[in-house]
């Protein structure tokens, strides 16, 4: 009974994602990038501290941008092998403002190409960004947390301030090149 419940559920959220997810970037509209982390996982979990739940970080984010700018949020593909997130969890997401909720389908690599900033709790998208010459904010110190182009969130009141600063700064491909040697 209960693993039918679970089938149940992951065949009603996933066609909710069908259904509710945008498949399209809109032409010429900026957007921050930030893709949901597969959960449960470590660095949620263990090392993001406040930044755990990411209904809030989203929320949050979405409060700091500036006027005129979109969070474009994306699944994690990975979920279906856990069944997906409650449908409730994705109606939150697309309930708020200027956020656009992206199906785990679309490209990872284009929504890179054509953010203007990318903005994780600790995965690997804010390097991957560096590499399409994106500024990236982060929530929990990482590896390449120490790039001039990654911004640390130590304190959600400085937010807007650290996206402001995010979108004045560009990546340094010499550091970009000794940081990958």
């Amino acid at each position: 009974l209960v693993r039918l419940k679970l089938l149940l559920n992951s065949v009603t959220s996933e066609k909710f994602l069908n259904q509710n997810s945008s498949f399209a970037i809109p032409p010429a509209t900026p957007f921050a990038y930030f893709p949901l982390h597969f959960e449960p996982e470590e660095v949620i979990l263990n090392r993001a501290d406040f930044f755990s739940d990411q209904l809030s970080v989203i929320k949050n984010i979405s409060q700091s941008l500036p006027i005129g700018m979109n969070l474009f949020v994306k699944e994690h593909p990975a979920m279906k092998l856990v069944g997906w997130r409650d449908r409730d969890y994705y109606k939150k997401i697309i309930e708020m403002p200027n956020v656009t909720f992206f199906h785990p389908s679309v490209s990872t690599e284009s929504l890179l190409q054509n953010s203007s900033l990318v903005i994780t709790i600790a995965g690997s998208t804010g390097l991957e960004a560096a590499f399409y010459q994106k500024p990236s904010v982060v929530f929990t110190p990482s590896t390449y947390s120490n790039l001039s182009c990654v911004h640390l969130v130590k304190n959600l009141n400085e937010l807007p301030l650290i996206i402001k600063n995010c979108l004045n700064s560009k990546v340094d491909l010499i550091e970009l090149n000794h940081y990958v040697n």
